[in-house]
């Protein structure tokens, strides 16, 4: 019964706009103002753009082109994702957080 209040509250608390150490936000945009993710996110979003692009060039028949641009998107998208990784444990490790334990099953 504890564990299901327990998580009840952590939900309510999330989406109330308080943080996973408790502290709420300061104000409203501050999520938005922190620009840690944005070159992570350019980075994915040029790797979709050049996957649609590898796509039409493989369409219309230009094979050379389709590779080089599945080559590019899959080097966009994966540096993109190690970008977002890289940042996030490097927040995580300045905040002093511990990674997060994996409890029950």
């Amino acid at each position: 019964m504890t564990e299901e209040r327990t998580a009840a509250t952590r939900l309510s608390d999330q989406s109330a706009g308080f943080r996973r150490s408790g502290e709420p936000r300061k104000h409203g945009g501050e999520g938005v103002e922190d620009g840690f993710n944005v070159s992570g996110m350019i980075l994915l979003g040029l790797g979709v753009l050049a996957v649609a692009l590898a796509l039409v060039a493989a369409g219309y028949g230009f094979a050379r082109w389709a590779v080089a641009g599945a080559i590019v998107s899959g080097v966009l998208i994966v540096s993109g994702i190690a970008v977002l990784v890289l940042e996030w444990r490097r927040r995580r490790t300045r905040a002093g957080l511990t990674p997060d334990v994996r409890q029950g099953h």
